[in-house]
């Protein structure tokens, strides 16, 4: 999201720039509730897996969907010294999508973890996630609208009722907040699966 789309288009500010400072937090707070909300990464992201061995069942499952690469797999073999596992000894399986599930790491047929150091951090994944069209370069980012029309209803309700909302007596009120929440969940009960 865009200040400028927000600001003018969204909530069609009259005064300006002149709040923003306001809007725009309230842009990134949005976006903190959605991967909160959604258990996912909305933008790109580099994030780092640490694992204390590599898996018995012989899959590393990745957090924060949708996967767009894994970077590498690094481990600390027996003597403690950093090795990086060779991509062409394991399997991507990646998921993707606006209702993507968790991605996979998988050894080949056949294969083997190597045995790592003891330590809380023996196995190191590091992975990019979030939404984008890898199908251009350079990849653009590609959020689903619904989140996008989500993030626009939290801001727009924090910045209209910049505190309490309160309703009349024997009156109901949904907020955009609430609403959006509700959109939020769908994605992170898809995201659980797999």
């Amino acid at each position: 999201m865009v200040l400028e789309e927000v600001r003018d288009d969204y909530l069609k500010v009259t005064n300006g720039s002149v709040e923003d400072a306001l809007i725009q937090s309230l842009i990134d707070s949005s976006l903190g509730m959605a991967q909160y909300h959604t258990d996912r990464t909305i933008l790109p992201e580099t994030w780092r897996l640490e694992l204390s061995s590599f898996p018995s069942d012989g899959r590393i499952l990745l957090p924060l969907p949708p996967l767009i690469e894994v970077v590498s797999v690094e481990y600390a073999d027996e003597a403690g010294d950093t090795q990086t596992l060779d991509s062409a000894e394991y399997n991507v399986k990646r998921v993707y999508g606006p209702k993507a599930q968790r991605s996979a790491i998988t050894l080949l047929s056949g294969g083997v973890w190597p045995s790592t150091y003891s330590s809380d951090d023996a196995v190191r994944v590091t992975f990019r996630c979030g939404y984008v069209d890898g199908s251009v370069s350079p990849e653009v980012i590609a959020v689903p609208a619904l989140l996008q029309q989500a993030r626009r209803m939290l801001v727009e309700d924090w910045y209209v009722h910049r505190g309490s909302t309160e309703a009349g007596a024997g009156l109901a009120v949904v907020t955009n907040e609430h609403t959006a929440i509700k959109l939020f969940q769908a994605f992170r009960d898809i995201g659980r699966a797999g």
